[in-house]
């Protein structure tokens, strides 16, 4: 009498010698072709990246000329409660150093940091240059003065906090063309009055 390993072996024998291929061997396993691999597509539940602004390399019809002498006129003006006077008493003091004579009359009102800038003409003829000056009262803690040229780049961005006198840069701003520029007047922080004006050749 064959055992039943025997039996099993000689099964396998016959098997394999009619061409079949027998039962697997018990640590084998057997997996069915997959074929070629499936395309996975992957969804992003990110939110799209926010694309940079664009550049801007500033004014391209505006010069802006250094002139360090004309840092300290505006430094020996103490500033009054009245944004005009302190803006009359700077241009004052800085007038002889600059050579400069004033434009049109300051432009002055009051605004806050929940206001929207003030956009106050400036109308400049070509290879003139000119100089910006603004003032604020006591209750503005942050005042904004961009300089825009007539293709609406900025030109140039003044700022002065609670602590200095006024905003009177220590540059000019020479204009390559005729042209209707635009000086956009805000308030950063807090609220009161403010007077700007441009001083020209």
């Amino acid at each position: 009498m064959y055992s039943t390993a025997m039996r099993l072996l000689l099964l396998c024998l016959v098997a394999v010698a009619c061409g079949g291929k027998g039962p697997p061997p018990n640590n084998v396993v057997v997996t069915p072709d997959a074929g070629p691999p499936a395309t996975v597509q992957t969804v992003s539940t990110l939110p799209p990246a926010k694309m940079p602004p664009p550049l801007d390399f500033g004014s391209l019809l505006v010069e802006r000329r250094a002139h360090a002498d004309w840092d300290a006129c505006s430094k020996s003006v103490a500033r009054n409660a009245s944004a005009a006077t302190t803006l009359a008493n700077v241009t004052k003091a800085c007038g002889t150093v600059t050579g400069l004579h004033a434009g049109p009359a300051p432009a002055t009102g009051k605004s806050s940091a929940s206001t929207d800038a003030v956009a106050v003409p400036m109308h400049v003829e070509k290879g003139k240059c000119v100089r910006v000056y603004a003032a604020a009262s006591a209750g503005v803690k942050a005042l904004v003065v961009v300089v825009k040229d007539a293709s609406g780049r900025p030109a140039a961005i003044y700022k002065a906090d609670d602590l200095d006198v006024a905003i009177a840069p220590p540059e000019a701003l020479c204009f390559k063309e005729t042209q209707d520029a635009t000086l956009s007047v805000s308030v950063g922080s807090g609220d009161g009055d403010y007077a700007v004006q441009v001083w020209t050749e």
